[in-house]
């Protein structure tokens, strides 16, 4: 079973986590194999203010963080990197959201802030574009 750490659901550890698992199966219809079966993964809500979290960024080599797709979806998931980067979290995450093709500018701009001012590094999995042939 593969582990993914996934910082910023609501309600932090006590999170449900299937939107996350939604997300999963979504891309995997999409085609990206690297996700395999989806219920082969244990996705593990974690709070960063959890007595685990320094211990897990040392055992855990998934770690994903999600992305409300509300209003302060945007400012939460930044304010979350910029603490991930003052308190040595991971510095490589996934980044889990619901599907909105409108905002999927947004999710870019997070992974270039992120990369340029945190030295982390964002994964943006966007839906394969359909051709116009």
């Amino acid at each position: 079973m593969k582990v993914l750490v996934t910082l910023g659901l609501p309600r932090g550890s006590d999170a449900d986590v299937t939107p996350v698992m939604d997300a999963l199966a979504r891309w995997h219809a999409q085609g990206q194999r690297w996700v395999d079966d989806p219920e082969s993964w244990r996705i593990l809500p974690l709070s960063m203010s959890s007595p685990h979290f320094s211990a897990l960024v040392t055992q855990q080599s998934r770690w994903a963080l999600w992305v409300g797709d509300d209003l302060d979806g945007f400012r939460r998931a930044y304010a979350m990197l910029k603490r991930l980067a003052q308190q040595g979290g991971p510095r490589r995450l996934l980044l889990v959201h619901s599907p909105f093709p409108s905002r999927a500018g947004l999710l870019n701009n997070l992974q270039q802030v992120a990369a340029q001012f945190l030295d982390m590094q964002l994964l943006v999995i966007t839906p394969p574009r359909i051709r116009k042939d």
